[in-house]
């Protein structure tokens, strides 16, 4: 009988279902280390036996052991893949005009967002020209809860990041009908950048 992989991109993990929806296993966990995933995305799959994972965020593709009735899900090989430009800060920065930075603690589970802000910041900074070339999109709901951020928690994050010498700030997504995050509120903090911060 065969197997059904799925890429649960979201929460940074691989599930594995029978041809008649049963599930049978799970696998990865968040972080950067090996067996770990961040973004899995595309996945293939070789005779039933090893799962090549693209691990979207790590920049690499990780190859796991599924052979067998109990498989052991263990990594037997991973390969960098440092083209990935979409992905590489670094490399989206030398490549690019400009590069969007999806500043969402939310999403990352970061359990603290005024440090994630800040180590975002500072890795932005050690690029050759990081802070002209960077927008910092910061998100306006929790996808995770499906909650709003109230506006002025992204207020106050926008006039931290202008502190910082942040010069690019937007935010996703934007609802006009029930007029979220604030529109007035917004505007507001976005014309409060200072003049210096205009490249």
């Amino acid at each position: 009988m065969g197997k059904i992989y799925i890429s649960d991109t979201g929460n940074k993990r691989i599930l594995l279902y029978s041809t008649n929806g049963a599930f049978i296993a799970q696998f990865g966990t968040a972080g950067t280390g090996v067996g770990e995933l961040d973004e899995p995305v595309g996945i293939a799959v070789w005779h039933d036996q090893l799962l090549a994972v693209a691990d979207t965020w790590n920049q690499r593709v990780q190859i796991f052991d599924v052979g067998g009735e109990a498989p052991s899900f263990a990594v037997v090989g991973s390969f960098d893949i440092a083209g990935w430009y979409s992905q590489s800060l670094e490399q989206s920065l030398k490549k690019y005009d400009f590069t969007a930075i999806m500043a969402m603690p939310y999403m990352e589970q970061a359990p603290d967002a005024k440090q994630f802000y800040q180590n975002l910041v500072k890795r932005v900074n050690q690029q050759p020209q990081g802070m002209k070339k960077a927008v910092f999109e910061l998100q306006a709901v929790n996808w995770r809860t499906s909650e709003k951020i109230p506006t002025t928690e992204m207020t106050d994050t926008i006039k931290s990041l202008y502190q910082q010498g942040v010069l690019h700030v937007g935010y996703y997504p934007d609802d006009p009908i029930q007029g979220h995050p604030d529109p007035e509120e917004m505007r507001k903090v976005f014309d409060s950048k200072s003049y210096r911060l205009i490249p």
